[in-house]
Order: structure tokens, then C-alpha cells, then sequence
């Protein structure tokens, strides 16, 4: 999570604006926190004098392409997906222990009241973009 928020922070995002990044496995739910804690601190930033600091951390976060890994049991994603939909991407480490396989993650989701629409993006449609990965066909159900 902090990885992603020097790129952004530090505006390699925008010095570089053709790099697509993934931060795998970091739940997604944190970036709010620290997004905040970015806007709060930002004049207290190491390197300040080296490296422009932009200061308006919710539109540097949309303009980034960064994609967050999520878990489908943050209460955070489950509750206000449409805040998430858009920067996050699915995966699992599964059959260990600590994870959930795809259909459990489409089941939870779907319990939570996700449309289909989003949980398609954010389970599959996000990453084949982020990674340039054309779908041959949509898996619904």
C-alpha cells in the first residue's frame, strides 16, 4: 500500500504515465487511510526538494494506473464497492489456508449486494485491462 502511495505521491505515476502497476495482496480498504495520511503529511515528505509533491491525493489516485489486490472479506469493499470497483483486482493464494477460492469470493460478494457488473470488473475485468489481457468471453454465474 505505502509502495503505491510514493508512486503516486512522488508523481511517477505522472512522469511515466504508460506504467501500469498492481500491488497484489495489499487490501484494498487501506488506500482510503492512507491516501489521507498522504494529504496530511505531504509537507513533511522526505526529498520534498528533490521530487515534486502534488498535494491533491484523490485526483492522483484516478489518474494513476495503479490497481490494488483486494480480499473479498473487507468490510470496506463489501459495503461501498463503488468506491473500489474501479482500482481493485482479485486474487488469491488458494487452497492455502488464510484465503477463499473465486466462487467463494463471487458468492460473498454477491451476498453483500455487489452488482454483477462491478463484481465482474473486479473480479476479472480490471485485471485483464491492467495486464493488456484480452477476454474471449465473459464467465457469468
Amino acid at each position: 500500500m505505502f509502495v503505491a502511495a510514493v508512486l503516486i505521491g512522488f508523481t511517477v505515476m505522472q512522469r511515466f504515465p504508460g506504467m501500469k502497476v498492481v500491488m497484489a495482496h495489499g487490501k484494498a480498504s487501506w488506500m482510503e487511510e492512507v491516501l489521507e495520511k498522504m494529504e496530511a503529511s505531504s509537507r513533511v515528505i522526505p526529498l520534498l526538494h528533490k521530487y515534486p509533491v502534488r498535494t491533491d491525493t484523490e485526483e492522483m489516485w484516478e489518474e494513476g494506473n495503479v490497481m490494488l489486490g483486494f480480499d473479498a472479506e473487507e468490510r470496506l469493499i463489501q459495503k461501498m464497492p463503488g468506491d473500489f470497483a474501479e482500482k481493485v483486482v482479485w486474487g488469491s493464494r488458494y487452497p492455502h489456508h488464510d484465503t477463499t477460492s473465486a466462487h467463494d469470493a463471487i458468492a460473498m460478494l454477491t451476498r453483500a449486494g455487489v452488482s454483477q457488473d462491478m463484481l465482474a470488473e473486479m473480479m476479472g475485468g480490471n485485471a485483464a485491462r491492467q495486464f493488456g489481457v484480452k477476454l474471449l468471453e465473459r464467465a457469468d454465474g
